[in-house]
């Protein structure tokens, strides 16, 4: 007899003990299934195979010995057995290379406690011979203390020690490239664990529920942190995430409840839902690694340099024109990445983080707006808006004729002033339908359309009308206004100063609108002085400080450069166009701020009280709640978080 067969035994109840011969190699499927007298078994160094469910509800059985001849022992084959206080074996090594299917078909899972020739290995020392160590192999094992690994070993199995309720101390040597997944699930002893260089990823559940580990290094090679690995590690107070890591699953410190805060590294280009704590600061820099946050639903997150809040930004609308919808996004992140709006026209993203959506269609709605930020392959979407463009007016006005034949145009509309596909066609009034009108650009100012048609036939009357074209190309016109080429009359020139502006550290760049009048221009731009009183926006004529500087432009829409300006400073700006009769004529004054100096780091060490802030390194590890002395702080820079939510940067000299 070679082997048993499938459902030899299976309900004998009366059954007390067997010895199988030497000759049988393998035990099939349902084998003892319910034998609930069996006491013993004697299985020969014969048998290489245990079939599933074979000793299925032993619950008499209390011991077993496996030979080192078994390589493998199918799902729940001991299943029910708990009567079984020991497993014995003659071979470790063997007992290491044995093929588990689940932690049933290991009879350890019941016995808790495993004996070599009759001694029981509380401290594991995995023989020299040993190159894995198999799936499931200690599993349940709560009586091991200690385990030491060869470098020999190159990979650990799924749940090769989950449940060892009892180890408190192993080391996984460099040799190992791959920790299975559950590896150390419940090992509820374990205080602290290093991952070595060589590993590349961290499974699913391999520490779940690892409630006595307090601190964990990961090596510079792992790049994946699997589903829920540290999932109810209550006692885990830090861990430090290498750069190597460019994803972390879902649920991956979950229920980590003494995790104060965690720094997510810039290689982190996906994160999974419930990874981290609600209660848990994330520190993180503005990058890919923000995105991934993002999409995961964090929001309780700083800038790792800065403290600043980067909470999840949501698009809003501002206003509405005939051609466009003028959007706002919290914060200003468009500056930091690669930005699109999902929705026909074309993205303009200004300083203030608003944007304007251009070259829309009139009176129409623009369902599910959502602005994308991305940065390389990570992007971020917005949760989507609606809104609708107001229905169009472009009303033609009277021609200003500043000398024979040279005619200033003008329109009123309901147009953004960033519009760009405007302008106006005219015509000889005697000119057939059939022939083309000429056509120019426009240029816009608070819905104010002004274009410069020069050298007009003066022997014939002409018209003009305005136009827009959306980007899908439809064009709308105003009314036809003639034009007397001969009906000269003095006009001023038009300046104009756009209150949008780009500030970069402490440079600034504005833009504003020059029309010449009647009178030659001889030089035009804008001067700006640092603002000392109170000037309200779009007043013209501004009494100008001696100290402003001059900078001239040139064309219609004029653009200039402020360099080297002071650092957090407000200045006032204001277009102007001097003409040759020596009068000079100005736009609107309108203000800006440079930003902070980002080489000026507060050089202090200010206090605490009790309750009103905490510190934190850059790493984002609280140093001191509540410290009233500056005695402990590290030197370098730190962040402040004080109780009412703000947050300062500071230099312990």
């Amino acid at each position: 007899m070679t082997s048993i067969g499938n459902n030899a035994f299976s309900g004998c109840t009366g059954l007390t003990s067997i010895t199988i011969p030497n000759s049988v190699t393998s035990i099939g499927y349902d084998v003892f299934r319910g034998c609930s007298g069996l006491t013993s078994v004697t299985i020969p160094n014969s048998v290489t195979s245990i079939g599933s469910l074979a000793f299925f509800g032993c619950t008499s059985l209390t011991s077993i010995i496996i030979p080192e001849s078994v390589t493998r022992i199918s799902s729940e084959a001991f299943h029910g057995c708990t009567g079984l206080t020991s497993v014995q074996i003659t071979d470790l090594a063997a007992w290491c290379n044995i093929s588990f299917i689940d932690n049933y078909s290991n009879p350890l899972y019941y016995a808790h406690h495993l004996y070599l020739n009759g001694e029981e290995m509380k401290n594991l020392v995995i023989p020299n011979s040993v190159t894995s160590i198999g799936n499931y192999a200690f599993s349940g094992y709560s009586g091991l203390t200690s385990v030491t690994i060869p470098n020999s070993v190159t990979s650990i199995g799924d749940s090769a020690f989950s449940g060892c309720s009892g180890l408190t101390s192993i080391t996984i040597p460099e040799s190992v490239t791959s920790i299975g997944n559950w590896v150390f699930y419940g090992c509820t002893g374990l205080t602290s664990i290093s991952i070595p260089e060589s590993v590349t990823s961290i499974g699913n559940w391999v520490f779940y529920g690892c409630t006595g580990l307090t601190s964990i290094s990961i090596g510079n090679s792992v790049t994946s942190i699997g589903i829920c690995a540290f999932e109810g590690c209550s006692g885990l107070t830090s861990i430090t995430i290498p750069y190597s890591v460019t994803s972390i699953g879902s649920g991956a410190f979950s229920g980590c409840s003494s995790l104060t805060s965690i720094t997510i590294p810039n290689s982190v280009t996906s994160i999974g839902k419930y990874a981290i704590p609600t209660t848990t600061m994330i520190f993180t820099s503005v990058e890919k690694s923000l995105l991934a946050l993002w999409n995961a639903g964090y929001n309780n997150i700083k800038e790792i340099n800065t403290g600043k809040d980067l909470n999840i930004p949501t698009l809003s609308l501002v206003k509405t024109t005939a051609s466009s919808l003028i959007l706002n996004v919290t914060n200003d992140y468009p500056k930091y990445y690669n930005c699109t709006v999902k929705g026909s026209g074309t993205l303009i993203i200004k300083e203030d983080g608003n944007m304007f959506l251009t070259g829309l269609i009139p009176n129409t709605s623009y369902n599910n707006l959502s602005l994308a930020l991305a940065l390389g392959d990570v992007s971020y979407t917005t949760s989507p808006i609606s809104a609708r463009t107001e229905t169009l007016t472009l009303t033609t006005q009277q021609p200003k004729v500043i000398s024979a034949g040279n005619v200033i145009v003008a329109a009123e509309s309901n147009l953004d002033d960033e519009e760009t596909n405007v302008g106006f066609e005219w015509r000889r009034y005697d000119w057939p339908d059939d022939f083309a009108s000429n056509s120019g650009v426009a240029y816009l100012y608070d819905g104010t359309m002004e274009g410069y048609i020069r050298n007009l036939y003066t022997g014939a009357f002409w018209k003009y009308r305005p136009y827009y074209e959306s980007n899908a190309g439809n064009r709308y016109y105003g009314d036809w206004v003639g034009i007397d080429p001969t009906n000269t009359n003095y006009f001023e020139p038009t300046v104009r100063t756009y209150a949008t502006i780009t500030v970069t550290g402490n440079r600034a760049e504005v833009r504003g609108y020059a029309m010449r009048g009647t009178d030659r221009v001889t030089s035009q731009g804008f001067m700006y002085w640092k603002n000392t009183s109170s000037y309200s926006l779009r007043k013209k004529a501004p009494s100008i400080p001696s100290d402003a500087v001059t900078v001239e432009a040139s064309g219609n829409v004029m653009t200039a450069v402020f360099e080297d300006l002071d650092y957090e400073t407000e200045y006032c700006y204001v277009a102007f166009v001097k003409t040759e009769e020596n009068e000079t004529f100005f736009g609107e004054v309108q203000t800006f701020s440079t930003n902070v100096d980002p080489d000026a780091i507060e050089s202090l060490t200010p206090t605490l009280s009790e309750g009103e802030g905490e510190w934190y390194d850059l790493s984002g590890r609280k140093i001191v709640n509540g410290q009233s002395s500056n005695s402990k702080l590290p030197r370098g820079i730190n962040i402040i978080r004080y109780s009412d939510g703000t947050t300062r940067k500071v230099l312990v000299k």
